[in-house]
Order: C-alpha cells, then sequence, then structure tokens
C-alpha cells in the first residue's frame, strides 16, 4: 500500500487517496503450461413482493367508490375503472378481469452469467512469459440489461545480464454495459410495482386511475422501452509498465520503473 505523495505521484489523480499494488499470478519459467476454466451461474429475484392482481385490483376500486360515494365524500366518486364502463359502485364482477397482467414478472429474468478465462506461461532459463485472457457476459435481472467484459493480461521478464533485468506488464480491458431503463421498485409511475394490473403488455394508452375520466393518458409502456430502448456505456482501461533493475553488487540493487495508465 502507497500513502505518502512520492510513491504515489506517477499515478497522477488517480493515486490521490493512496495505491494498492497487487501482485497478480506471474510466469513461472520452463515448459509450456496453460490453464482454463469456466463458471456458469443463474441470478433471480430472491423473493416477490405480494402485489394485487387485476380482480383484487378492481375491488379495491369498486370498495373505493363505495367509501367515497355512499360516505359523504364525493372527491373520489366519478373516477371510473375506465371510461363509460362500469361508471359506478358497485363494479360488475371484479373476477372477470382475472390475474392481470404481472408487471415485476415482465420486466424480470433468470439471469445467466457467463465467466471465461485462459491464461498461459512458458519461458527458458532467463526468461519467462505469461499471459492471459477473460471474458465476462452478464445479464441483469431488469430487462435489457446486461454487462459484457474483456481482459488481458501480458508480463515478460528477462535476465539481459547478469547485473540487469528487464520486466514488463501490460494489462488492457473494456467494459460495455446497457444500464437498467426500467425499474421494478421505487416511487416512479412506471416502476412495475406501481403499475396497473389492468394494463396489458401491449397498452399505449391508459385508461385507468384518476386520468380515466377525461378518457386517459399516454402510458410509456415499460415492456416496450426494455425491448427497444438502450442505454450504453463503454469504458477501454490500459496500463502499461516496466522497469529495469541493475545488480550494483550483492547489497545494492537500482531499479527505474515506468507507468502509465489510461
Amino acid at each position: 500500500v502507497l500513502k505518502d505523495a512520492s510513491s504515489t505521484a506517477m499515478y497522477g489523480s488517480r493515486g490521490a487517496n493512496g495505491v494498492i499494488l497487487v501482485t497478480t499470478k506471474g510466469n513461472t519459467g520452463g515448459k509450456l503450461t496453460i490453464t482454463a476454466s469456466g463458471q456458469l451461474a443463474v441470478s433471480r429475484l430472491p423473493r416477490k413482493l405480494d402485489l394485487m392482481n387485476a380482480t383484487e385490483f378492481a375491488q379495491m376500486r369498486s370498495d373505493l367508490r363505495y367509501m367515497t360515494s355512499y360516505q359523504g365524500n364525493n372527491s373520489m366518486a366519478n373516477i371510473p375503472l375506465a371510461p363509460n364502463v362500469n361508471g359506478g359502485y358497485p363494479i360488475a364482477n371484479p373476477e372477470s378481469y382475472g390475474e392481470g397482467t404481472d408487471w415485476i414478472d415482465v420486466l424480470t429474468r433468470p439471469a445467466l452469467e457467463q465467466k471465461y478465462y485462459i491464461a498461459a506461461n512458458w519461458g527458458e532459463q532467463r526468461s519467462s512469459t505469461y499471459m492471459s485472457v477473460s471474458y465476462d457476459d452478464i445479464q441483469g435481472i431488469v430487462k435489457g440489461s446486461d454487462m459484457k467484459r474483456i481482459g488481458t493480461l501480458i508480463k515478460f521478464e528477462r535476465q539481459m545480464f547478469k547485473w540487469l533485468k528487464l520486466q514488463f506488464r501490460g494489462n488492457y480491458h473494456r467494459t460495455a454495459q446497457n444500464h437498467n431503463n426500467v425499474t421494478v421498485s421505487g416511487t416512479s409511475s412506471t416502476s412495475a410495482i406501481a403499475l396497473s394490473p389492468l394494463l396489458k403488455t401491449s397498452d399505449t394508452w391508459n385508461i385507468y386511475g384518476d386520468t380515466g375520466a377525461n378518457g386517459g393518458s399516454v402510458f410509456n409502456n415499460p415492456y416496450f422501452i426494455s425491448q427497444m430502448v438502450t442505454n450504453e456505456s463503454a469504458k477501454d482501461y490500459l496500463s502499461l509498465g516496466g522497469s529495469l533493475t541493475f545488480n550494483i553488487n550483492k547489497h545494492l540493487n537500482f531499479k527505474s520503473a515506468f507507468t502509465n495508465v489510461s
């Protein structure tokens, strides 16, 4: 761990809060060795909220009309389930609306996570080389979100002379991400927990709720958004470093190093 200004100076603003140096798996020399691994996993919501289905929602609206119309408070009395449909209390046959749309099921999925890694190292008496490539493909639980990342690492070391050693390290990775465009929880009117189960995944016009009395309003259907709208970002990271180590005598070495991060 590097903390003082002189030690972290080569890292610029990135090292303002200190630098942690991590020694990764390196080249061992000798014969060619290849290592590979793969990992598959599935993520899903740990549990779902117990939300009203369409029948329960219709019954709730019917009860609301009763409480407002027949208990002396008329502020909500004229809010229909839909324009010109079952305009008063009670709503006829709430069971006819069935289960309706479960928006949490519509907007989420079991998400597949894939990770792959392959590395090779080889060398001889005076030099050794290590190279690796990794690839991650991770879906988000919310539909339309994912992250892909590829990384490479190369390390080279050579004893040029008895008194001089050369070392080089290069690391590059690229991360591409599709961010969430829809939400499951929260206060947004289009989050899954706030949407009416009476709305369908094909709807673009909302005839339910407080705006129903005026003919409805535009419905920014989150299912369409999750399938058709992208919010992408990408980041590239490149780190190059090397050093020359001079063996002056058995008690004293001098090392000159450089690092470039972009």
